[in-house]
């Protein structure tokens, strides 16, 4: 800023570009007349006597910046002064108490906006506006996080898609598939339902419905509780196979050049897969996942368990006393 004088030789503030110091609330003072502070309506004013005004600014609590005796200012007109009423965090609304319950729902629908990837302990704690610590007591780790989130999805699975109508086997093939649609749906959750291990009321749903339909067939139950986990596994183990490679950027150059190399072997050399290699690469991935349901579960209907394996002898005490 830069001193100036106006007609009658006051000094009058001129602005300098470089430099704008002000005000956030409009200084008292008189009229314009003979004023310390321009009350013009436009935006910027100016201001007289800078040694009087410079000690009124000094002294007024919502001066910005420290001015220098002689220097002239620029304020904004119109700018009424505002004071801020601190906000007890008391007053505030009080945010809602934490559940395991809350955690997975709120768990659920991070993943469906932005990826299982997405789902950790220090994002949903952002969600919930809380702190990571607070969710452990919860949930032990992501890997247990993850987990309740499959079981959750899992009450989506159709437990009776054919209405318990039509043959045993059908109905079950239909509830394994409606399993694999739901995990093809989150290719990310189905590579995880691999390793997870979900152990809420959804889970046992579905697990109790399988043996249901299981003990239905007449499949002697050691066989059927074995078999159900084979079932569980193929379904799992396909929808994540098959949905991670529908999201690769070159899946169908892979299942081309698959489909020129089997159809190109020599028949010396390999003639089995020359003589099949239309059937190999033959029907939908609905009539295949279907057909594979049904030659497990006959193969779980007619392959009994081995017998169970006897237990060691128990080794008697020795009689540490002699006799």
């Amino acid at each position: 800023m830069s001193r100036s004088t106006n007609s009658d030789g006051r000094a009058v503030l001129a602005a300098s570009p470089h430099r704008r110091s002000f005000t956030e609330g409009i200084l008292p003072g008189p009229g314009p007349s003979g004023s310390w502070i321009s009350t013009s309506t436009s935006c910027w004013g100016a201001w007289s006597r800078p040694e009087r005004v410079l000690s009124l600014l000094l002294n007024h609590e919502h001066v910005r910046h420290e001015l220098v005796s002689g220097e002239h200012v620029r304020y904004r007109c119109g700018v009424t002064e505002r004071r801020r009423t601190p906000t007890s965090r008391r007053e505030r609304p009080a945010k809602p108490a934490l559940t395991r319950e809350g955690i997975v729902a709120t768990a659920v629908a991070l993943m469906r906006a932005e990826g299982l990837e997405k789902v950790t302990m220090r994002l949903l704690a952002q969600e919930l506006d809380t702190g990571p610590a607070s969710l452990y007591v919860y949930v032990a780790n992501t890997a247990e996080l993850h987990a309740a989130v499959l079981d959750e999805l899992l009450g989506e699975v159709e437990l009776d898609p054919a209405g318990g109508e039509g043959d045993w086997r059908d109905r079950l093939a239909g509830v394994l598939t409606s399993y694999s649609d739901m995990l093809f749906e989150h290719p990310a959750l189905a590579r995880s339902a691999l390793t997870a291990r979900p152990n809420g009321e959804h889970y046992l749903r579905l697990l109790e419905r399988l043996l249901a339909l299981l003990d239905e067939g007449g499949v002697p139950r050691t066989q059927a509780a074995w078999g159900v986990d084979v079932l569980l596994q193929f379904a799992t183990a396909t929808a994540a196979e098959q949905s991670t490679r529908r999201q690769a950027a070159d899946a169908e150059q892979e299942w081309d050049a698959l489909t020129r190399a089997i159809h190109g072997v020599d028949e010396k050399t390999h003639p089995h897969v020359h003589t099949l290699a239309a059937s190999l690469l033959a029907g939908s991935p609905e009539d295949r996942m279907t057909w594979c349901f049904q030659a497990l579960i006959h193969g779980i209907a007619h392959t009994p368990t081995p017998s169970p394996t006897p237990s060691p002898a128990p080794t008697p005490d020795t009689d540490r006393s002699g006799s």
